[in-house]
Formats: structure tokens, C-alpha cells, sequence
């Protein structure tokens, strides 16, 4: 028998959410320096965070969550930054928080984000609900 997820209160997550969008209004941009994973020489990059979507469980209105998963779109100028290294400098530690990169140009997790899941738009932190 598989043991059972921890599940925590939606209310939460919702200050989560609150802290993660007010810490990307007071920094959107983050210069980075990493190593290439293959090379193994140093690299840099320049990201920006524009959008946040949240899916999953809380997107969809789940009163208990076992984390909060979100999906953000980075524009990239430079390297390409190991997607840990760049949710590290975006959201700083945030337990329970699966978040995933998207860069619109790439088009990497588009099939993964539906017009019915919830946006976190940077402006103003507009929250549109799905359907």
C-alpha cells in the first residue's frame, strides 16, 4: 500500500503565491553565473520572468495540496541556466513549490498550460480563474 501524500491547507499556498509574485514584482530580471553541464566551462545569462501560471491541484481549486506547482515564462539572453539554478534565483527556497521554465520562444512546456488554468499575470498580479 502506498503511503499517503502530506496534504496542506490551500490558504497556504495562497500566501505562498502572494510572496512568490511580490518577490518577482521587486526583481523580474536575474543575472546569472553557472557551469555548462557538459563542457564544464563558465557560463552567464541574463533571465527575466514575465508571466506565472499556476496549475494543478490549487489551480484547480483543490481545498487540500500536496504542493504548488507552477509554470513561468523566462526570457533567456546568453546561456541556458540549469532550470533549478534559475527557479533558485526567482523564488529564493520555497518548499512544496514545483516550478517548471517556459520560454514562449522555445515553445518547451506549452502542451503542459491550458486556457483553464490560472494566470499570475506580472502585471498588477491580475489573477484570472479558468472555466
Amino acid at each position: 500500500m502506498a503511503a499517503k501524500e502530506k496534504r496542506f491547507p490551500r490558504a497556504a499556498f495562497t500566501r505562498k503565491l502572494i510572496r512568490i509574485c511580490e518577490r518577482l514584482d521587486a526583481c523580474s530580471t536575474h543575472a546569472l553565473s553557472f557551469q555548462h553541464w557538459f563542457f564544464l566551462k563558465p557560463e552567464s545569462a541574463t533571465s527575466t520572468a514575465t508571466k506565472l501560471w499556476v496549475v494543478g491541484s490549487y489551480a484547480r481549486g483543490a481545498l487540500q495540496c500536496g504542493d504548488l506547482d507552477l509554470v513561468m515564462e523566462v526570457h533567456t539572453v546568453g546561456g541556458e541556466p540549469p532550470e533549478r539554478k534559475l527557479m533558485r534565483a526567482f523564488l529564493g527556497a520555497a518548499p512544496f513549490v514545483r516550478c517548471y521554465a517556459w520560454d514562449a520562444r522555445k515553445e518547451l512546456v506549452r502542451d503542459r498550460v491550458s486556457e483553464s488554468e490560472t494566470l499570475v499575470d506580472r502585471a498588477g498580479l491580475r489573477l484570472e480563474g479558468g472555466h
